[in-house]
């Protein structure tokens, strides 16, 4: 019950209520609660943001459960997840826990949620470091092969970025219609811990288009987006101010 009640305020962003429901739930050793715990600490947003307590409960759940859960298992999921969550810390450092930046380290968490958990955060944050050469060799073909399939799949940042590099026209040939229509869809869709870097892609990209631009990429847009269900602001949203507000420095 103190499960159920934590993810359900959690999801709904009332996190001062999820926080004492979710901590009972860890501390009986569920791994739900473990892990949805660790993204409430995670969360850059929450008031009750610990990023340490966030890094502590995910190793948690790797060291206890890589091993041993059965890759077809539906605890597998979120092994997989907390994998990258912990990736993710090591790519980014963590000095009030006195961890330093380690990429190859980070690679080979990725490497590991990718192929034995098929994450798919954990591929697209492969296909950037392939792109990159951070602790990995440089593979150009390889990270944007990983990129396509999953833009191709649905993957919501991967479409992101992989508008961004078409609006770019560096490692990709310049299309700035698709780079509109594909930013467009990931902005209206996409999850909150995403929203604000994907809000601030769109503003740039279509704020950057010509009127032409515009108008081609709306076409499309209407037949592309038919079948989908835009994703609406949420109170959560409101409440820690990234509901959708999009306006270009001349007004548009």
């Amino acid at each position: 019950a103190a499960l159920e009640q934590g993810i359900g305020a959690y999801r709904g962003g009332f996190y001062q209520q999820a926080l004492p429901a979710l901590k009972y739930a860890a501390d009986k050793g569920m791994l739900l609660g473990q892990y949805h715990l660790a993204l409430l600490y995670a969360d850059n947003a929450s008031a009750t943001t610990d990023h340490v307590k966030a890094h502590d409960l995910f190793r948690e759940i790797v060291e206890r459960n890589a091993r041993v859960v059965d890759v077809y298992d539906e605890m597998a999921f979120y092994v997989g997840k907390s994998l990258t969550a912990l990736a993710r810390y090591y790519l980014n450092g963590l000095p009030e826990h006195g961890l330093r930046k380690d990429a190859v380290r980070a690679a080979e968490y990725l490497q590991q949620a990718d192929t034995f958990f098929g994450d798919p955060d954990a591929k697209f944050e492969l296909a950037k470091m392939y792109l990159t050469g951070e602790g990995v060799e440089p593979n150009l073909r390889q990270g944007l092969t990983r990129l396509t399939n999953l833009k191709d799949d649905g993957h919501v940042a991967a479409t992101a970025f992989y508008a961004s590099l078409l609006w770019e026209g560096k490692l990709l040939q310049r299309n700035d219609v698709e780079a509109l229509r594909l930013i467009r869809w990931a902005v209206e869709v996409a999850p909150v811990q995403e929203r604000i870097w994907i809000e601030d892609t769109y503003r740039s990209i279509y704020c950057g288009a010509s009127a032409g631009v515009r108008q081609k990429a709306e076409g499309q847009i209407a037949g592309f987006h038919r079948s989908l269900v835009p994703r609406p602001a949420t109170e959560a949203d409101e409440r820690l101010g990234i509901a959708p507000k999009h306006t270009c420095d001349n007004g548009e």
